[in-house]
């Protein structure tokens, strides 16, 4: 009896011992996957690929069609042995790629003659950012980023515009340093009034910051707002210079003394006159001589 017991212990501790092999097999059993963690994505996601091979090794090759999702990190093909890696793709823009993994000469640890062919395919949706921010509606009315809008559901947005710069008050004249550009606005691209040197401008105002590369001063021209760069006025008005004007005649247009007669007549060609004077007591002769040209003088 004792004996039966015996031989039947050991049968049952022979199964127990061929069941945690078979479990244990088991639990090594080769496989290779992969898996992705979004298959619908918005423009700047990032979408995380993952390729397992558990008690595999052989190389694997990711391959993307479409543009709209492009591998951020990781390698597209690497050796991969009993292990799992993470890929990060990037959703770049709207559209639509197809993912597909593929492993290459992937076999069992355990048993080389164990190929492992497997090809996993995920396609991705890539949507645009929407151009709300969260907003929700509740009684016709929607909030959306930049304000609200109560018009039957309707929504706004908001658009950035250039920072209106500060200027500090002013008022003084100021004067052009030379041919200068005024400008209808605060940049070298907007359009131009061209001055001379020593135009006259009232300065209305100073930027207290410096815009576009350069101070810029608020002036009044023709009673128009213009702006010009602070360093093409000064306030020191230009000296005025005067040029005298020559005559390009120097002729005689008239000569005559009063009570005598010129010998010969006069003309403006004839530069020596002959007078006969019947007093001897005369001291004092009466002269008038008219030039041709306003800009000559004659001295009597």
């Amino acid at each position: 009896m004792k004996k039966n017991i015996k031989i039947f212990l050991t049968i049952i501790v022979m199964i127990t011992l061929v069941m945690l092999t078979v479990l244990q097999k088991d639990s090594k059993a080769a496989s290779f996957n992969a898996s992705i963690s979004k298959t619908s994505a918005t423009v700047g996601d990032s979408i995380t690929l993952t390729i397992n091979a558990n008690n595999a090794a052989g190389m694997y090759k990711v391959s993307i069609s479409g543009s709209a999702v492009t591998l951020s990190s990781g390698n597209s093909s690497e050796w991969i042995e009993n292990q799992s890696l993470k890929l990060t793709l990037k959703a770049s823009k709207a559209g639509t790629s197809t993912i597909t993994v593929t492993s290459s000469d992937m076999t069992d640890l355990d048993n080389s003659e164990n190929k492992l062919d497997v090809t996993k395919t995920f396609t991705v949706t890539v949507k645009e950012k929407s151009t709300s921010s969260g907003g929700s509606s509740s009684g016709g009315s929607s909030s959306s980023s930049g304000g609200n809008s109560s018009n039957g559901g309707s929504s706004s947005t908001s658009t950035s515009k250039p920072k209106t710069p500060t200027f500090k008050s002013a008022n003084r004249t100021v004067y052009t340093t030379g041919t200068v550009n005024l400008r209808s606005s605060w940049s070298t691209s907007s359009s131009a009034t061209t001055v001379p040197a020593g135009t006259e401008l009232t300065l209305t105002g100073t930027s207290s910051e410096t815009i576009n590369g350069y101070t810029w001063y608020r002036v009044k021209y023709n009673g128009s707002t213009k702006y010009v760069a602070s360093g093409l006025v000064t306030n020191t008005k230009p000296q005025e210079t005067k040029e005298t004007e020559k005559s390009d005649s120097n002729d005689l247009a008239s000569l005559t003394i009063e009570g005598i007669t010129l010998e010969p007549n006069f003309s403006k060609d004839v530069t020596e006159y002959t007078v006969h004077l019947e007093d001897n007591d005369v001291t004092e002769l009466k002269i008038d001589a008219q030039t041709e040209s306003r800009k000559s003088k004659s001295w009597n």
